[in-house]
């Protein structure tokens, strides 16, 4: 369980950086469930998330990004944002 609220910028971009997340026994790692659910402002926008695609959506006036992954090993998430410009959809 994690609860961040900070983001940093650099180069006109937001970044949320999550992790890592791990379950680790002596020498190995065990299978570990991850789902992570990002709430943002409508003035934020989604443009990249790694290691793996998050799915969007948007209620009233929050946006939301998802990520529902299944890991063995270390797991760091990184979610980049970028000002929504007038118009865009």
């Amino acid at each position: 369980s994690a609860d961040k609220k900070a983001l940093s910028y650099e180069n006109d971009r937001y970044y949320l950086r999550l992790g890592p997340f791990m379950r680790r026994f002596l020498d190995g790692y065990y299978p570990m469930h991850v789902q992570v659910e990002v709430c943002y402002p409508p003035f934020l926008q989604l443009v990249d998330s790694s290691p793996v695609k998050a799915i969007t959506r948007s209620r009233k006036k929050t946006a939301y990004a998802e990520i529902d992954i299944w890991v063995v090993g270390k797991l760091d998430i990184e979610l980049v944002f970028t000002r929504r410009q007038p118009g865009d959809q």
